[in-house]
């Protein structure tokens, strides 16, 4: 029954698929960047949307295979990376300003933070889905940043994803 709803949800929120339309449409012209992506587990497979030339690092709270362990709430990261990805995951975060702190903090000057959150969406990976974040919320968490582009996908008072482009 379970895996049944789960396929009716993505059907009625097709959040993967907005996800990479949104990866895809900013990612074809970036070549030889260092890229982290923050909760990759083995889901998402966005690697695919860069060019072979950038240098793609995968981390999660638990290593396995290619991905490497990282708790982006605890390690401070050097600001080495040129985009830092995030799909789904800020949600899971309980301490989520320090995991932005950490992504802000681990970003070149002029580097790009590909985030993703849901909104209007069911709970999921519970006990650990602890939050939902509107537009307005997501601007004054990033307000840091020198530019931040925010695409919601559904219906103008029901979004049920947040798509973000910031600029460091």
């Amino acid at each position: 029954m379970l895996a049944i709803l789960r396929k009716i949800t993505h059907v009625i929120f097709p959040v993967k698929r907005k996800q990479y339309r949104f990866l895809r449409r900013n990612a074809k012209h970036i070549t030889e960047m260092k890229i982290l992506e923050i909760g990759a587990g083995e889901g998402y497979k966005v690697e695919r949307f860069f060019h072979v030339s950038n240098e793609y690092i995968k981390t999660d709270l638990v290593a396995c295979g290619n991905v490497t362990k990282l708790d982006i709430t605890n390690e401070k990261l050097e600001p080495i990376y040129d985009i830092i990805i995030c799909l789904n995951v800020l949600e899971h975060i309980f301490e989520y300003q320090n995991a932005l702190d950490n992504i802000y903090h681990g970003l070149k000057k002029g580097g790009y933070l590909f985030l993703s959150v849901p909104l209007f969406y069911p709970l999921h990976m519970l006990p650990n889905d602890y939050w939902r974040y509107t537009p307005s919320t997501l601007k004054k968490l990033l307000v840091d940043y020198n530019s931040v582009k925010i695409e919601t996908n559904g219906l103008k008072r029901f979004p049920y994803n947040i798509n973000i482009l910031a600029i460091k």
